[in-house]
């Protein structure tokens, strides 16, 4: 007989995470297999079952982003994009293959050469019931523990993008294209608005030969004119708006003392008022209908000090200051204000920008870029977050998380070892 409080057939991870850890192994052997769908995250709080800490892991911490091509069972060689929080989380790459486990078919997740706590490590996943999937992990032949996988996010927040209107500004590359592609994918209309107009056509051209829906526009982030204009327009053609991504921006590094007052007004130019004169255009929009979300792009580098990117780190804390701050003034009025926090991606954003005597290509591959996030991966990640409303975004390798928790816990050890980078980095500046 289940255990009291503990639904005969779970349906939901919250299900799942009150569950022993024999009803969780009579629960797998009974399980069925397929491929997984796509819009996966991951609720680990059934690593700890009937715990304190596996009540919270299975409430909070869900930030993984599963994509269906990783479980097409396709042979294919993918990137190890697991939680950090996870077991799992580990450098190496996936290979995903049938196989035959315990007798029953599943889908087997072979982590080539990848190592955790010292050990190899592999996972089996069956499906218990609609969107609702429970795996066992192994480090060689011995299981560890259950989790989760579910694409149901929240119950109450399924379908969040579908039927939806997004404008996305800087959405013909990089991090904005991926943002553009995955909302496309969960079903919103996206409107790309970039000042590169060839760029917003091909990526809006690739969404509607999908199969998706999207237009193009051309937009220079620093004319309020041309913001209201596509807001209007936007507004009268759709009906409505329900999110605005403010994406555009540009980065230069360098030392403060060799970058030119006019470079300093550039990025200012695009990095701040560029979001502001998105949210100047929408926000009126938005007040009206009483609803709508603003996601503003900031960096991580708006989270914690940044030498030798001090005008850009100085853009984007005041992004990620307007954003927390206009929060809680337009949550009252139906709007959700939420702020995105990348680390480095690979992407071309760093590789165009202005760096003033630097040696571009060594910066590039120096330490400070030596780690770069996938921006797919990301832009789904972010999504998930948009869909919870949660605040402060931060996506992108394990360290950026990090160093954010460490900046906030001791902020004066991180503070401390900038010197030390200022100095390292000074090896690769040009020579007058």
């Amino acid at each position: 007989m289940p255990s009291e409080n503990r639904p005969e057939k779970p349906s939901t991870l919250d299900d799942l995470t009150r569950l022993s850890k024999p009803e969780l192994e009579k629960l797998f052997t009974n399980g069925d297999t397929e491929n997984m769908p796509s819009g996966f995250t991951a609720g680990l709080g059934i690593a700890f079952p009937g715990t304190f800490l596996g009540r919270i892991l299975g409430k909070y911490v869900r930030a993984t982003s599963w994509k269906g091509k990783y479980f097409e069972a396709d042979r294919k060689q993918i990137r190890n994009i697991l939680s950090p929080f996870s077991i799992k989380a580990a450098r190496g790459e996936l290979r995903i293959d049938d196989g035959i486990l315990d007798g029953k078919p599943s889908i087997v997740v072979d982590y080539t050469n990848t190592i955790a706590f010292g050990l190899p490590i592999r996972d089996e996943i069956r499906k218990i019931a609609d969107g609702l999937y429970l795996g066992r992990a192994f480090q060689g032949s011995k299981p560890t523990v259950f989790f989760a996988l579910s694409n149901q996010l929240n119950p109450e927040k399924s379908g969040y993008y579908s039927g939806k209107v997004a404008v996305v500004t800087g959405g013909a590359s990089g991090f904005g294209r991926e943002l553009t592609l995955e909302l496309a994918r969960r079903g919103a209309h996206v409107i790309i608005a970039d000042i590169n107009e060839e760029g917003c056509i091909e990526v809006a051209s690739e969404i509607n030969t999908r199969g998706g829906s999207a237009s193009a526009v051309k937009l220079d982030v620093c004319s309020a004119d041309e913001f209201c204009a596509l807001i209007a327009k936007t507004v009268e053609g759709e009906g409505q708006i329900d999110f605005l991504f403010n994406n555009a921006g540009i980065a230069v590094g360098g030392e403060f003392r060799d970058i030119s007052p006019e470079l300093h007004k550039k990025v200012c130019d695009i990095n701040i008022y560029g979001v502001l004169n998105g949210i100047h255009a929408v926000y009126p929009k938005m007040l009206e209908q009483g609803s709508g979300q603003i996601v503003n792009t900031s960096s991580i580098s708006g989270l914690i000090p940044t030498p030798l990117g001090v005008i850009y780190a100085a853009s984007k804390h005041a992004v990620t200051g307007l954003s927390t701050s206009l929060r809680p003034e337009a949550a009252a009025l139906g709007v959700k204000i939420n702020v995105i926090c990348p680390s480095a991606m690979r992407t071309p954003f760093f590789e165009v920008a202005e760096t003033p005597k630097f040696d571009h290509e060594k910066l590039l591959n120096s330490i400070m870029f030596k780690q770069k996030a996938d921006p797919e991966v990301c832009a789904a990640k972010t999504l998930n977050a948009v869909a919870r409303n949660k605040s402060i975004i931060v996506v992108g390798i394990p360290g950026t998380w990090i160093t954010w928790f460490y900046y906030r816990l001791i902020p004066g050890v991180i503070i401390s070892l900038a010197p030390l980078l200022v100095k390292h980095m000074r090896k690769i500046k040009i020579k007058d």
